[in-house]
């Protein structure tokens, strides 16, 4: 990566150039880099995101003059020097987990199997904002072989009445902190189990994460969890089986505030072996 300083000729340098990426930065320096290259088909989780990311710009470019200034307004309170592109960005953030929590047919319905031991388990207490997590072990228990049951989905979020409402216009009007719920992680041979301790509060939606690693003391980045789905913890169903291929996960879960799209910090587990 090159760095090179806008001046008489090549200031407002942006965009790309055959195998090369300009990338002009705040302080008027062009950074250069090399164009990725899009190797093989997307996945169909690539694909997702990407018509969630288009359906959300759209979304902004409909937005009146006033409404977009409200959101540059917002972005500000994190970024005081936030231009229109960070107005764009929040809103579309938001938007995309909006989109994706208002999306009853891809939540995943949790189950209520027998009490769980003999899996190696990862755990996590307190509040969805904050909090350190820790890995813990079960002892083993007689009877305790995995249960393998299918994902369902279909379940409609409280508020909506089953059909899709229209995207906030506005910024939300008070900070999301998260859920109190305490998420512990089983690794089974085939899947890895999320399961809540209580409900999740009205109008909050669990989101289901995981990173593949290589070791149990690995500390992946927010950006390098993937989400494996969402569900509604409710009583009677505090739990879920998600299937992934074997190896060895990173675990977290985040909650996301329905109505808003607003996310609380993305909460770790520790780690579990799947199929180990």
């Amino acid at each position: 990566m090159a760095k090179l300083k806008t001046g008489v000729g090549i200031a407002g340098l942006s965009g790309t150039s055959g195998g090369a990426v300009f990338v002009e930065r705040r302080d008027g320096s062009v950074l250069l880099r090399e164009r990725p290259v899009q190797r093989g088909q997307a996945t169909e989780a690539q694909s997702e995101a990407k018509r969630l990311f288009q359906s959300a710009a759209r979304s902004w470019s409909g937005l009146t003059a006033q409404e977009q200034r409200a959101w540059l307004a917002w972005a500000r309170q994190a970024d005081p020097f936030a231009g229109a592109p960070g107005a764009a960005n929040a809103y579309v953030s938001l938007t995309v987990r909006w989109l994706a929590a208002n999306a009853p047919a891809e939540w995943l319905l949790p189950q209520s199997p027998p009490h769980l031991t003999g899996h190696e388990e990862a755990r996590s207490e307190g509040r969805g904002g904050s909090g350190a997590t820790t890995p813990s072990l079960r002892g083993q228990g007689a009877g305790s072989g995995p249960s393998s049951r299918p994902i369902q989905s279909g379940v409609e979020p409280p508020h909506s009445g089953g059909a899709m409402l229209e995207p906030p216009r506005l910024p939300p009007a008070s900070p999301f902190g998260g859920d109190a719920v305490a998420v512990t992680v089983a690794a089974l041979p085939e899947a890895l189990r999320y399961a809540a301790d209580r409900a999740n509060a009205e109008g909050v939606v669990t989101e289901l994460m995981a990173a593949r690693v290589r070791s149990a003391l690995a500390e992946p980045r927010d950006r390098d969890y993937r989400i494996l789905g969402r569900a509604r913890f409710v009583e009677g169903g505090l739990d879920v089986d998600v299937p992934v291929p074997p190896g060895r996960y990173a675990v977290a879960v985040r909650f996301v505030k329905i109505a808003t799209g607003q996310a609380s910090a993305v909460l770790r587990l520790g780690t579990a072996s799947v199929g180990g």
